[in-house]
């Protein structure tokens, strides 16, 4: 009776390979010993999707030791994963894009473009600094308009702001004559 107990506390718990993500959702997974099981369940958290390359390591359940009601607890493969400091958190794939959830309030995400789609980017109280790039407004009807609140600047000469510009427009005369009819 007590070896029997004994073995199905240790079948509770498995350690291998996650082989195959087959079809159905479920793995093929070889367990340490080099018992191969398939279908075996991986469940994930709500709102939180992922399908792990072949080859990680695996962590498995199995219903009271039986082998053939396993599911994965963690499917874990290195590749890719940032080097992040205690407290910190990182979402990433195998091919290295990485979303950190850094110290002091930072989000930093490496080796990727930010797409969005159907929904606004809305910053509150905060600035968007550009280093080495630039900022392309893009719509293929080519009739987007940038509106801002502030001025705009591009730092280079002596009129520096748009309402540099305007000003110096706005008071310039045709060789002593009359200033322009409309003000810009």
């Amino acid at each position: 009776m007590l070896r029997i107990l004994q073995s199905k506390i240790n079948g509770m718990l498995g350690r291998g390979i996650a082989k195959l993500l087959e079809s159905s959702g479920t793995w093929q997974i070889t367990l340490a010993g080099g018992e191969t099981l398939s279908r075996v369940a991986h469940p994930q958290n709500f709102g939180y999707t992922s399908k792990a390359p072949n080859g990680g390591n695996v962590f498995a359940n199995f219903q009271s030791g039986l082998r053939d009601n396993g599911w994965a607890v963690v499917i874990e493969e290195g590749s890719g994963r940032p080097g992040i400091e205690q407290g910190e958190t990182a979402l990433h794939n195998e091919e290295g894009v990485q979303i950190i959830l850094k110290k002091g309030g930072v989000v930093e995400i490496r080796n990727s473009q930010v797409e969005i789609f159907d929904g606004d980017c809305i910053i509150h109280n905060g600035d968007i600094n550009v280093n080495n790039g630039s900022i392309n407004v893009l719509n293929g009807a080519g009739g987007m308009n940038v509106v801002g609140g502030g001025d705009v600047s591009d730092g280079k000469g002596t009129a520096e702001t748009m309402q540099a510009l305007r000003d110096v427009f706005n008071s310039h005369t045709h060789n002593g004559g009359s200033t322009p009819d409309q003000n810009q």
